[in-house]
């Protein structure tokens, strides 16, 4: 099963939050573009993910933003690269 984005389709394997493997809808925060996977995405989710932080914008409950920052962590150093946070 894959989720169709505009840049194309996607496994859930390409997110950070599963909600439910058989229900594409519920799959958010992808990490993956077509490429795999890049600096240039981890920092964009970083930065979505800091936003969700803003009064009246919080769209994550906060068990699901905590999974995303510690996945979110982990992809960085798969990477090489040292976590921002």
């Amino acid at each position: 099963m894959k989720k169709i984005e505009p840049e194309g389709e996607f496994p859930a394997t390409a997110y950070l939050l599963i909600g439910d493997e058989e229900n594409p809808a519920t799959w958010k925060l992808r990490f993956r573009d077509m490429n795999g996977t890049s600096k240039l995405q981890l920092d964009r989710l970083l930065a979505l993910l800091g936003l969700s932080l803003i009064p009246g914008q919080f769209w994550l409950r906060e068990t699901e933003f905590r999974i995303a920052i510690k996945k979110l962590r982990s992809k960085y150093t798969k990477l090489g690269l040292e976590s921002p946070v």
